[in-house]
């Protein structure tokens, strides 16, 4: 990600991009596929591949946190298993004490 010198007011201020440009090849059907989706929704084809790789890093992110889910609910469900027993003693001995 780059910076631009941007003059406000005279002054200079460092201001960050808020787009990159980037060179990528394609094989020849899908640069096909993706001109002619750009054309049938009417967005440029950069907001096409934006629209695209948001997607996926949306679908990774979500993917990412059912695995955690999962796996907290497995270390709390460990967890409760190995505290039984204990909190079952707890409870006897303070029923025999009233």
């Amino acid at each position: 990600m780059g910076y631009q010198l941007v003059w406000l007011n005279g002054k200079g201020m460092c201001t960050m991009q808020t787009t990159v440009k980037l060179t990528i090849s394609l094989p020849v059907e899908l640069a096909r596929f993706i001109d002619r989706f750009a054309a049938q929704v009417r967005r440029p084809r950069s907001h096409v591949f934006a629209e695209l790789v948001e997607e996926k890093r949306r679908e990774t992110l979500r993917e990412s946190l059912v695995e955690g889910y999962q796996s907290l609910a497995r270390e709390n469900a460990r967890f409760a298993n190995e505290a039984l027993p204990i909190s079952a003693e707890v409870w006897e001995a303070e029923d025999g004490e009233a």
